[in-house]
């Protein structure tokens, strides 16, 4: 979408256009989906509902629950906003200084960007999960060691930490080091496998029963609070840059935020 957006904007075509080309994507899905309906069995299953709601949220007195759910929110709603504004914060660096990146066009730019981050995805999430979970259960790269109750939350905190140092450089040192940034972009992907293992450490401080509804009571407080990062994001980048309309002051507006 990085890609197929930063050619749009530099075409000169309507920037609207993504916006009719984007639901195009989905038509062949939802093309699939209404075949596979006949596919599907209904199960009689008598439910009480207000029993399931009462217990679900009983879950809210879990603290160690509380925690991770607080803990993803805050990491979503940057996540969020960084994919909302980046685009026009590389914009902004290539318009200012179009020498840091080697003569690029702006698609080149988005387009290494989207395949580094891609790379590290290919990298980090499977070996991170492997990791995680051999630590755990005393498996493959420590057989023969007791299994360690809390090598999930450890290899979460840390690549939470490697998440945040490798943004906060990445930002820094964008129109100073093309290529630099482009590795810590990688490094950020590389530790994405802590998004699962989050999910593994919320099924793992809450009964078996409960874990469906813990994992769609996260999924929906998330969803809640990442609704208005891009808009605040977007306030106060606004308030620092003030009445200027230079790329430069742009591009420095946003790393602040």
């Amino acid at each position: 979408s990085a890609i197929l957006s930063s050619w749009i904007v530099r075409s000169g075509i309507p920037w609207q256009t993504g916006l009719f080309l984007a639901p195009l994507f989905t038509i062949a899905p939802l093309i699939g989906l209404f075949f596979a309906q006949k596919s599907f069995r209904s199960v009689e299953q008598q439910r009480n509902f207000d029993g399931i709601i009462s217990s679900a949220f009983r879950l809210f007195s879990n603290k160690s629950l509380l925690i991770l759910i607080t803990a993803s929110s805050l990491k979503q709603f940057h996540s969020k906003a960084f994919t909302f504004w980046s685009p026009s914060m590389f914009l902004n660096a290539w318009n200012s200084s179009p020498d840091s990146f080697f003569g690029l066009s702006y698609t080149t730019l988005t387009t290494l960007i989207s395949s580094s981050s891609m790379i590290g995805i290919v990298m980090g999430l499977g070996p991170i999960m492997w990791f995680a979970q051999s630590w755990r259960h005393g498996t493959d790269l420590f057989s023969g060691r007791t299994g360690f109750m809390r090598a999930y939350p450890i290899v979460v905190s840390f690549g939470a930490m490697l998440n945040v140092a490798s943004y906060i450089i990445g930002l820094l040192i964008l129109i100073k080091s093309y290529v630099a940034f482009l590795q810590l972009m990688m490094m950020v992907s590389t530790s994405s496998g802590d998004i699962r293992n989050c999910n593994t450490c919320i099924q793992m401080v809450v009964p078996t029963s409960s874990r469906p509804a813990a994992i769609a009571l996260s999924r929906l407080i998330i969803g809640i609070v990442t609704i208005p990062s891009a808009q605040l994001v977007g306030m106060i980048s606004d308030a620092i840059r003030g009445d200027s309309t230079l790329s430069n002051d742009r591009l420095h507006a946003y790393p602040v935020v």
